[in-house]
């Protein structure tokens, strides 16, 4: 086989946990592995990992490589790298004997041991320092020579010369000036450089005659951890701060040393800060105070020690990179920022101890520049077992236009107290990502709210969990887009207005998705009277509302899902809600859509309800919905009382389903406001079950139109369907109903109602006692039953009159008596055994309808009926030549419209 160019090295990524890694490359000897631990940020070398000692090797010899195993994880910890490099020792490990076998495969071995020693030279030889190919070689001198000596070159590029550091005079040259001097007192040439021990050696050095590079390699003393690099400005009149700005003690005017600035930041740690323990809060105060730059707490071995108040300083950018071990007294802000502008802070790292919200305060009113942000609670689980009396907090942080506020790593705030706060407030564009959770007192106190964001453009709070909040959980007021995601809320009080997510004020749409909530007072409310403008609108979806199911009134979960009439439209989808006082559901909003939702129990009111209250045309829709026992309407939709409300356009209930329940309520209501009729109303697909309403199944009133189409009202205590006063036109199409008490009527229409057609029904009084298939009240005009309704056991299949219509004449009033009547305005009756003409005035003639008049004789006198002539005069027809039999017979009749 050959030996291709191929990798001899491989590096890993360390995670404290794995031991086992691959080596990709072929090698010889397990000891022509090198292992090196090395830094992540610095690449700088921990440690040569010793074979047997360290790890042990496998797969020595294969062409694919074998692998390393760690014999323990304490070198490997997640900030550092692993890297692996193959160093063939260079020998010659097989022999062939004279005359003897010629085997191909230990021919190849030595071949590629060979070539891979080749790749591994070449590989060692590149990292060195080279001379071009057309270069003699350089020969250093011996170690002796050698030490404490800069290598530097003669004008001929080959000759080395060695400058001694010892003496002072081994300074870099710059490119123009003559050679300047290493050390605290050697002068210095322009662009040169001073290494200086501490800011107590750059007051005192000499003042240098052209701008100059200056290197603190400490700050009171050499190596103490301070750092910089400073320049001379010979016109700066700066006070000295000790930070960024030192008067040279030489100089009584203008001219300063002033601090280099790279990419805007400064280390704390540069500027003195001590990681042993020392309050760094006094040097950060200084150096927020004496710079624009952005002041970095950074990463130590340590936590940093914060043991007092610093205030922020508008313009000026804080970020926390180290570990912070906040030390401040109980309810002592750490970071405080009242009033402030222009205030950014970023934190990115734990802080372990105390008080979180004591430890970044943002207090009343402080704010943040545009374009400015603040990144909080990136660290751990802060303040657990909070138990004070007073308690700081975070709160009325602001920004404008585009500033951004972010939450994104897990917190925890609890407390037991009765003193009123708001743990976390924002303003304008925050992002709370975190996984945070909020734990209360159980204190009733409705004043006391957890978390706010107003005046937020595109809020984002998700992740959280909240127990026991005695007014909000989380208020949204006057925001514009974002939403609120994955939060679960607890045991909100019954003291207090007990909202899990209210919603208030707010435009172009907040959503509010994937929540669960548990003996919540009101699990999501909203009134969106935005004062900034847009159509304020809400999404509420994938959420589950844990109450009191089915025990009538417990209290403690008061309309779980509750809108005003402010917001202007309203979608709520894929929640189930578990109980509740009050209604489950209750919407204001001129435009809703409910969806996907399952309701168990309510205790005191309808399950869902509906009603208009906005000077908007309203329309709702309610598709794919479950009720099970509600304790008084399923469904109720009105128009609210009052001039200014207009009125609903129109409501479609499809997919519904109510099981059971029921008190003296109707399971659907909808109408029932006669100066306002809703538009239209239509029932598709809709299921009433076993309820014991002593009312209504459906009761529909005061619509202009209203369509029944494959509904159900099964097993059901009276009247399954009834269209009342007000109702213009109705089809009930394909609905069956199925008795479930005495008294009750499959169809009741009622009132003013008229135009109504029943078709392609099955209505099942299962012979109870006084059993209607249709109850007609003899107000109601132009009612037409097909004869594709079928009436199933009930004791009176129709009373009242109507319109057959199709094959079969349908049913018959009779008119007692053996003097022959016509009641005026009936469309049927039952004429005595006398001849005569007689006049039946019909209440509302059908335009473009032809009538004809079927009859017959009943009775043991027999004789006939002919409806010779019929003519049409107004609202008058004329029937003659009526005969008669004997007295007890006599003649029905009934009048067929046709259409043309």
């Amino acid at each position: 086989m050959t030996l291709e160019l191929q990798a001899r090295d491989a590096t890993y990524l360390l995670d404290g946990v794995t031991t086992t890694f691959a080596v990709g490359f072929k090698f010889f000897k397990n000891e022509d592995l090198d292992v090196y631990i090395l830094d992540r940020t610095t690449g700088a070398l921990i440690k040569k990992a010793l074979l047997t000692t360290d790890y042990t090797v496998s797969g020595v010899g294969k062409t694919a490589g074998g692998s390393i195993t760690f014999l323990s994880v304490t070198d490997l910890a997640a900030d550092r790298n692993l890297f692996i490099e193959r160093q063939t020792q260079g020998r010659q490990s097989k022999s062939l004997k004279d005359l003897g076998r010629f085997p191909g495969r230990r021919s190849e071995d030595m071949g590629d041991e060979l070539a891979a020693g080749v790749q591994d030279a070449r590989a060692l030889a590149a990292r060195g320092v080279l001379v071009p190919v057309n270069d003699a070689g350089v020969t250093l001198p011996p170690a002796s020579q050698r030490a404490l000596k800069i290598l530097s070159f003669d004008a001929t590029g080959l000759v080395i010369d060695m400058l001694d550091l010892t003496s002072g005079s081994g300074g870099i040259i710059g490119p123009q000036g003559p050679a300047g001097a290493v050390g605290p007192q050697g002068p210095t040439g322009a662009g040169g450089t001073v290494s200086l021990p501490s800011v107590l050696a750059l007051r005192a050095f000499a003042v240098p005659t052209a701008e100059a590079s200056i290197e603190l390699i400490g700050d009171l003393a050499a190596n103490d951890g301070g750092s910089g690099t400073f320049y001379f400005d010979p016109n700066s009149a700066t006070p000295d701060d000790g930070l960024f700005t030192i008067k040279p003690d030489a100089v009584t005017g203008n001219g300063r040393f002033v601090r280099k600035i790279e990419n805007g930041k400064v280390s704390l740690a540069a500027l003195g800060a001590k990681n042993d323990g020392t309050d760094i809060a006094p040097l950060l105060q200084t150096a927020l105070s004496a710079s624009a730059a952005t002041i970095v707490i950074p990463k130590a071995i340590n936590p940093w020690s914060w043991k007092t108040t610093v205030n922020a300083v508008e313009g000026v950018k804080l970020e926390i990179e180290g570990e912070i071990s906040h030390e401040t007294p109980p309810d002592v802000p750490a970071y405080y920022a009242a009033g402030s502008e222009g205030v950014s802070v970023l934190v990115t790292a734990p802080i372990t101890a105390g008080d979180f919200a004591a430890t970044i305060t943002a207090g009343d009113e402080a704010g943040f520049a545009e374009n400015g942000w603040c990144r909080v609670f990136s660290g751990d689980v802060i303040d657990p077992d909070r138990t004070g009396t007073t308690q700081a907090e975070l709160r009325r942080i602001k920004t404008v236009a585009s500033g951004l506020i972010t939450v994104d790593a897990p917190f925890e705030f609890s407390y037991a107290t009765t003193v009123k706060i708001v743990p976390v407030t924002m303003f304008v564009r925050p992002v709370v990502t975190g996984h945070f959770k909020i734990n209360g007192s159980g204190v009733a106190d409705s004043d006391r709210l957890f978390a706010k964001f107003f005046l937020c453009v595109d809020p984002i709070i998700e992740n959280f969990q909240i127990s026991r909040a005695d007014d909000r959980a989380v208020w949204i007021e006057d925001c514009v887009g974002g939403g609120v995601f994955h939060w679960n809320c607890t045991d909100t009080q019954t003291a207090g207005t007990g909202y899990g997510v209210s919603v208030v004020g707010c435009s172009y749409g907040i959503r509010v998705h994937h929540w669960t909530t548990s003996d919540v007072r009101h699990a999501v409310s909203t009134n969106n009277v935005s004062t900034r403008g847009g159509a304020p609108s809400v999404d509420v979806g994938f959420g589950l509302i844990l109450g009191s199911p089915l025990l009538v009134g417990t209290g403690g979960v008061t309309d779980p899902i509750k809108t005003h009439a402010a917001t202007l439209k309203y979608d709520l989808h894929h929640v189930t809600i578990m109980g509740g006082t009050n209604n489950c559901i209750l919407i204001e909003s001129p435009f809703a859509s409910i969806e996907n939702v399952k309701c168990v129990g309510s205790d005191t009111a309808a399950s869902i309800l509906l009603a208009q209250r906005s000077n908007i045309e309203a329309e709702y829709t309610i598709r794919d919905v479950e009720l099970n026992h509600p304790f008084d309407e399923g469904i109720k939709v009105f128009t609210g009382a009052g001039a200014n409300t207009a009125r609903i356009k129109f409501v479609d209930l499809d997919g519904v389903r109510i099981r059971g329940g029921g008190n003296t309520a109707n399971m659907i209501q909808i109408g029932f406001e006669p100066t306002k009729p809703i538009g239209r109303v239509s029932l598709r697909g809709v299921w009433v079950l076993n309820s014991k309403s002593t009312t209504h199944g459906i009761y529909i009133a005061d619509c202009d139109t209203v369509r029944v189409i494959e509904t159900n009202v099964l097993n059901f205590k009276n009247t399954g369907l009834r269209i009342g006063d007000g109702v213009k036109r109705c089809l009930i199409d394909g609905y069956n109903f199925e008795s479930g008490g005495v008294s009750t009527e499959g169809i009741y229409i009622s009132g003013t109602a008229k135009n109504v057609t029943i078709k392609r029904s099955v209505l099942d009084g299962k012979s109870n006692a006084s059993s209607k298939g249709v109850l007609i009240d003899a107000s109601v005009t132009n009612t037409i039953i097909d004869d594709s309704v079928e009436f199933i056991a009930n004791i009176t299949n129709i009373t009242g009159e109507y319109w057959p219509s199709g094959r079969g004449i349908g049913g018959f009033v009779t008119v007692a008596g053996s003097t022959p009547t016509v009641t005026s305005g009936s469309l049927f009756t039952t004429i005595g055994s006398t001849a005569g003409t007689y006049f039946i005035n019909f209440k509302n003639p059908v335009p473009d309808i032809d009538y004809d008049v079927v009859g017959f004789a009943t009775g043991n006198g027999g004789g006939s009926m002919h409806a010779s002539s019929i003519a049409k005069t107004g609202f008058l027809l004329a029937l003659k030549d009526a005969t008669g039999g004997a007295s007890d017979s006599s003649f029905k009749f009934s009048v067929i419209p046709f259409a043309r």
